[in-house]
């Protein structure tokens, strides 16, 4: 029996789900490839969750990367998240949910750079 690390779990899942998105988000010039702007919008992410908290930007995904948002929900297993994030009456559970959201967040970076993003773009990697 092999057990696998808490890491490998989440960059599996990231993968997974970072492949739900490709659709959404591909680039309409080169297919083979992510939006520049959701790759930059992904390297972000996991700071801005950290600086801002879990519900701010929840709310700003819901509002601006809907699709980037169910993702999270599907993730979180969580229903309705948003609502059950404002609902948390405990920090602890708050801050768990958060530090789940920003370890995510950051395979879901890693992998898009990593695998989507394109060689020629005027970006680099952060």
């Amino acid at each position: 029996m092999c057990i696998q690390k808490r890491e490998v779990i989440v960059a599996k899942q990231a993968k997974k789900y970072l492949m739900e998105l490709f659709p959404t988000y591909k680039d309409k010039d080169n297919s083979e490839y992510l939006k520049e702007d959701f790759i930059h919008f992904l390297n972000g992410f996991p700071v801005f969750i950290s600086q801002n908290g879990l519900l701010q930007a929840l709310s700003f995904i819901r509002d601006k990367e809907e699709e980037l948002y169910r993702v999270f929900e599907k993730y979180l297993k969580v229903i309705n998240l948003l609502q059950s994030t404002i609902n948390l009456e405990n920090i602890n559970e708050y801050i768990i949910l958060q530090n789940r959201a920003i370890e995510f967040a950051a395979w879901i970076k890693r992998l898009a750079n990593a695998l989507y993003k394109n060689p020629k773009s005027k970006d680099k990697m952060e």
